[in-house]
């Protein structure tokens, strides 16, 4: 049997965690009324990246981030695992099941976690032009200037 990977999502995960309706790659039309629309920056837009530069080959013009870009139904709605919608209770709960919190609700061991956690990158960010780690997926703690507290935390920085 083939499904999609909002399928995947919705079956496996955030049905079992009970945020059917807050995480999503591809909003069901249904619930785009829901969705909170970005509205665009006060003041000049910023320059476009040089062109070329890696920053401009990894966003290409017409996929650039702003608000009618983040705005679009069809975006919205389309299966891109790189494009999530989601509440912020949606995400806080998959967050602490990731971690083994949530209601019994373990959606990894605590040996696939560490596998997880465990740094598989070291190098220079093309993109961003500075040195960074990256572990399977996330982003492991990062400088010691910007920690709080003890070095345990997963997901993305910004």
């Amino acid at each position: 049997m083939c499904r999609s990977i909002s399928t995947l999502l919705r079956d496996l995960i955030a049905g079992p965690l009970g945020i059917r309706d807050e995480v999503h790659f591809g909003v069901p039309p249904a619930l785009v009324p829901r969705v909170a629309r970005q509205v665009p920056a006060a003041g000049t837009p910023p320059s476009p990246p040089e062109r070329g530069s890696p920053l401009d080959r990894a966003m290409p013009r017409g996929v650039l981030p702003d608000a009618d870009y983040a705005n679009r139904s069809d975006l919205l709605t389309s299966d891109i695992p790189s494009e999530g919608t989601m509440t912020a209770g949606g995400v806080a709960r998959l967050y602490s099941a990731l971690l083994g919190h949530i209601d019994g609700v373990a959606l990894v061991s605590s040996r696939r976690l560490a596998c997880m956690a465990t740094v598989a990158f070291t190098g220079m960010d093309q993109v961003m032009g500075f040195p960074t780690s990256w572990a399977f997926g996330y982003s492991p703690p990062g400088p010691v200037a910007l920690r709080r507290g003890p070095a345990r935390r997963s997901g993305w920085s910004g």
